[in-house]
């Protein structure tokens, strides 16, 4: 067995981490875990030895791209993804928007005849806009990679 991030040979098959680039075992792309030729990160088999190339850890596209359909306004696909701040704004910028512009709309809704919730309306169908458009980069290929490098599937 061979690390997927350097090639180097594995002398201890129940091994967690590599002791040359000190990565966890299945993690990389670089390298074919049964010969540890170097190949091209988005490839499934092996050019030299044919084997399927395992992907540990690797996230499906198809999975990431419907919770940014459905879920995009809330950041559940940033999140996925593993960008963690980008998610964190998303949910933070949504939910405050829900909270103080919904609020204040429903205290001004007398005053303004229901013209109040136009301003969190537009807020709400932004962030839900952004999402298709985040789904349709993640389909598209645009984004093939979480923030760790891992190729989606």
């Amino acid at each position: 067995m061979f690390c997927r991030n350097c090639g180097n040979e594995f002398t201890n098959p129940d091994a967690i981490i590599c002791p040359r680039c000190e990565t966890r075992t299945g993690e990389g792309n670089n390298n074919c875990q049964a010969c540890g030729a170097y190949i091209d990160p988005s490839v499934e088999i092996c050019p030299c030895c044919g084997v399927k190339l395992v992907t540990k850890g690797a996230k499906s596209k198809v999975a990431v791209g419907l919770a940014a359909i459905f879920l995009g306004s809330f950041g559940v696909h940033c999140f996925m993804l593993g960008y963690k701040k980008k998610g964190a704004i998303f949910l933070t910028a949504f939910l405050v928007n829900l909270i103080i512009g919904y609020g204040i709309a429903t205290i001004l809704l007398v005053i303004t005849l229901g013209l109040s919730f136009v301003l969190p309306t537009l807020i709400t169908l932004v962030f839900a806009v952004w999402g298709v458009v985040d789904a349709i980069m993640i389909f598209t290929g645009k984004v093939n990679k979480d923030a760790q490098g891992r190729f989606l599937k």
